[in-house]
């Protein structure tokens, strides 16, 4: 409100890796004028979901965050906080996932994992999702 001219983009969904405080910030939003949000390397579909749901995927921007989405692991959300689980840590040693999995994928591919269900939990256009990895910005950033 203060400054009103100003465009303000929040990179991680909002710094949504817990995504139970991510709501609960966004739900305090009276009008987010100017605000909007990058998903780089969220990997809790709840979390993308959330600024969908109170932004809009119109204030939403794809964000790869290299070169954190190279990096093999994943976040998630633990109590009050939240993990990385990243590949040198033993739970990836676990019996049961060797046996299924060379390994943990990328970082950004569990990103994209987490985008995808949403667009597809919301049901989104091919428009609506090519606005998020390229238009949505381009307008914001005035890149004709």
């Amino acid at each position: 409100k203060k400054y009103p001219n100003m465009t303000l983009i929040l990179d991680h969904c909002a710094r949504g890796f817990n995504p139970y405080h991510l709501i609960a910030g966004l739900a305090r939003l009276e009008n987010p004028g100017n605000l909007y949000v990058d998903t780089s390397v969220i990997c809790n579909p709840l979390a993308v979901w959330a600024c969908a749901e109170y932004l809009g995927t119109d204030r939403m921007f794809y964000g790869s965050d290299f070169f954190c989405s190279h990096l093999r692991g994943t976040n998630l959300p633990v109590g009050d906080t939240f993990i990385w689980l990243d590949e040198s840590m033993d739970i990836w040693k676990s019996r049961a996932y060797a046996a299924q999995t060379g390994g943990p994928i990328l970082v950004g591919l569990e990103n994209l994992l987490a985008l995808k269900a949403v667009f597809r939990l919301l049901k989104l256009t091919e428009n609506q999702i090519e606005a998020f990895f390229w238009d949505n910005a381009a307008r914001v950033l005035d890149l004709a």
